[in-house]
C-alpha cells in the first residue's frame, strides 16, 4: 500500500538528483543536507490506513508519551508533535468497531492465569476483589478521557496527558512504567510458550528442557523486531488475535464439558495480594482508550462503548476464572491449559490448543515491545539523524537484539508464569491503571474539583501503590520459596512450587 509523498525544493546531490530518504516521517535534516522523506507506510489516521494499521500506530503512540511522526523504524525521536487533532474525516469508527476495540484490548494471556489466580485468593475473595478492580479500571479509564478532552487540542496520548498535568515527571512516570508493562508481558508471552509446550509434550509436566523452546523463540523473535515497518506486525497483531479467540474458546468449551464440583477455598488472606496483580494484568487496554475514543464517529458515545465493553470483558474473566478454579480445585494449572494436557495426553484437540496460543503470543511479541524499544532508543539518543546511518542502524539492531536477549534471559531464570504475571501486574500495571490516571485527573481539574471528589481521586491513586507494593511483595516471596523448593528445575507441575 502506497502512502503519500510530500515534495519541496530539495538540494540536489552529486548528478543534480533530489536525495530520497525512505523515513515514513517528516522531513528530517541528515549531515546538513535537505532530503525528501517519502512515507512508505501512511501517517498515523491518513486516508490509506487500514483501521487495524491506524489503531496499532495509535496504541503504540498512546504508550509511548508524545504523538510524533511514527518513521521507519518506529521510534519517536526528537520530532515535533503534531499540532492538530485528528481530522474529522479519521474518525470513521462506529460504535460496532469500538467496542470490538475495546474488547480486543482487554483480552490476552492474562486471562489464561486467571483459575489459577484464584487459587491464591479463593472464591469469594477473588470475585470480590477482581470487580473492584473492574470497577475501578473502568472510573480511571473515563477519567482518561476526560482529561484528554482538557487538553487545548482535545487529542493527546497517555503520556501527553500526564506531561500536561505533572510536567516532565509526568513522562517520565508514564515510559517508567509502560516500560516495566510491556517488557513484563513479552517475557510472560516467552514463560507461557516454553511451559505450554513443554508440557504439551510431557504429558501436562514443564521440564528443564524449556529453556531450549525459549532459545528458540529468541531466534525468531530477534529478526521481528528488527523489522523497520509497522505494516506486517499490524498483520501479526490479527493473526495473534484470531488464535487467542480460538485458544480460549476451545479451553472454555473443555472446561465446561469436564466440569466436575472439587473442593474450592473461599477466602484465602495470606496470598491474596497476588490475585491483585493478575487482575490488575488482565486489564491491560487503558493506553488504547484515547485513540479508541478519537477514531469514533460519535465520541459523544464512547463512555457506552467503554462500559459495554468492559462489562463483557468483566463477565467473561469472572466466568473462566471461576469455571476453571471450580473445575480442577487447587490442582489447576497456572495455564490452564495444561490440564488438558494432565487430564488426556496429546490428542489432536490439545495439539491445536497449543499451537493456537502459542502464535497467538508469540505474534505478539514484538508489537507488545514497540513501546519498550522506543522508548530505550530515545533515552540513548538512537533517533538523532544527526548520527552517520550506518552507526545509527547497527546501534539500534544492536539494543534491539538486547532486549529480546534479556527478556529470554528473565523467561529462563522464573518458569513460574502465574506468579510472573502478578509480578508484572504490582510492578507496572497498577500504576499505569490506576495511580497515574487518578493523579492527571486531580492535577488538571483540582481546583474545580470538591472535597469528595478529590479525595476520591487521591484513595484510588494510593490502592494503586499500596496494591502494587502489596502484591509485588507477597509474589517475591511465592517466588523465592519457589526457586528454594525441592522440585525447581526438575520436571514438576507448572505451579507444583508455586507456594
Amino acid at each position: 500500500m502506497s502512502g503519500k509523498e510530500y515534495d519541496s525544493t530539495l538540494s540536489p546531490t552529486v548528478d543534480g538528483t533530489p536525495k530520497e530518504v525512505n523515513f515514513g516521517g517528516d522531513y528530517q535534516e541528515l549531515g546538513g543536507d535537505e532530503v525528501k522523506v517519502s512515507f512508505s507506510e501512511p501517517a498515523v489516521g491518513g486516508e490509506e490506513a487500514t483501521a487495524s494499521d491506524a489503531l496499532l500506530r495509535k496504541d503504540i503512540e498512546s504508550k509511548m508519551g508524545e504523538r510524533r511522526p511514527v518513521e521507519e523504524g518506529f521510534s519517536v525521536g526528537d520530532q515535533t508533535p503534531h499540532p492538530r487533532a485528528p481530522p474529522q474525516e479519521n474518525r470513521n469508527s462506529g460504535m460496532g468497531r469500538a467496542l470490538a476495540n475495546i474488547i480486543k484490548a482487554n483480552l490476552g494471556s492474562g486471562l489464561l492465569s486467571l483459575p489459577f489466580a484464584f487459587t491464591q485468593a479463593g472464591v469469594a475473595v477473588g470475585t470480590v476483589l477482581i470487580l473492584i478492580v473492574a470497577l475501578l479500571a473502568i472510573h480511571c479509564m473515563t477519567l482518561l478521557a476526560k482529561c484528554k478532552k482538557h487538553m487545548p487540542e482535545h487529542s493527546a496520548t497517555y503520556g501527553e496527558i500526564a506531561k500536561y498535568a505533572m510536567g516532565k515527571a509526568g513522562t517520565y512516570l508514564v515510559n517508567v512504567f509502560v516500560t516495566i508493562s510491556q517488557l513484563g508481558f513479552c517475557c510472560a508471552y516467552l514463560i507461557f510458550i516454553a511451559n505450554n509446550i513443554s508440557a504439551l509434550i510431557h504429558n501436562g509436566d514443564v521440564c528443564d528442557d524449556r529453556w531450549m523452546f525459549i532459545l528458540g523463540l529468541l531466534v525468531v523473535m530477534i529478526p521481528l523486531v528488527l523489522l523497520r515497518t509497522l505494516k506486517f506486525l499490524g498483520v501479526l497483531s490479527i493473526i495473534g488475535n484470531v488464535c487467542i479467540f480460538s485458544g480460549v474458546g476451545i479451553v472454555s468449551v473443555y472446561t465446561i464439558m469436564h466440569y466436575a464440583p472439587v473442593d474450592v477455598e473461599i477466602a484465602v488472606w495470606d496470598t491474596f495480594p497476588s490475585f491483585f496483580g493478575t487482575a490488575v494484568f488482565t486489564y491491560e487496554g487503558i493506553a488504547l482508550v484515547v485513540p479508541v475514543e478519537d477514531s469514533m464517529r460519535k465520541p459523544e458515545k464512547f463512555r457506552v462503548v467503554l462500559l459495554v465493553g468492559m462489562l463483557i470483558v468483566s463477565v467473561m474473566y469472572v466466568g473462566f476464572g471461576l469455571l476453571g478454579y471450580l473445575s480442577f480445585g487447587k490442582d489447576v494449572q497456572a495455564e490452564i491449559m495444561v490440564n488438558m494436557y494432565v487430564n488426556e495426553h496429546p490428542t489432536i484437540l490439545s495439539t491445536i490448543v497449543a499451537i493456537l496460543l502459542s502464535i497467538a503470543l508469540a505474534s505478539t511479541f514484538p508489537v507488545q515491545l514497540v513501546p519498550v524499544i522506543q522508548s530505550i532508543e530515545k533515552s540513548l539518543n538512537l533517533t538523532n539523524y544527526h548520527i552517520p546511518i550506518k552507526w545509527r542502524e547497527l546501534k539500534r539492531n544492536a539494543i534491539r537484539t538486547a532486549i529480546v536477549l534479556f527478556a529470554g534471559a528473565i523467561a529462563i531464570s522464573i518458569p513460574h508464569f502465574g506468579l510472573f504475571v502478578s509480578l508484572v501486574g504490582g510492578l507496572g500495571c497498577a500504576m499505569i491503571a490506576f495511580t497515574i490516571p487518578s493523579i492527571c485527573h486531580y492535577k488538571i481539574f483540582g481546583k474545580d474539583l470538591p472535597w469528595y471528589v478529590k479525595s476520591k481521586d487521591i484513595l484510588i491513586a494510593a490502592f494503586g501503590v499500596i496494591g502494587g507494593i502489596a502484591c509485588t511483595y507477597t509474589t517475591t516471596v511465592s517466588l523465592i520459596a519457589a526457586f528454594n523448593g525441592p522440585n525447581y528445575g526438575y520436571c514438576t507441575p507448572p505451579n507444583a512450587t508455586d507456594g
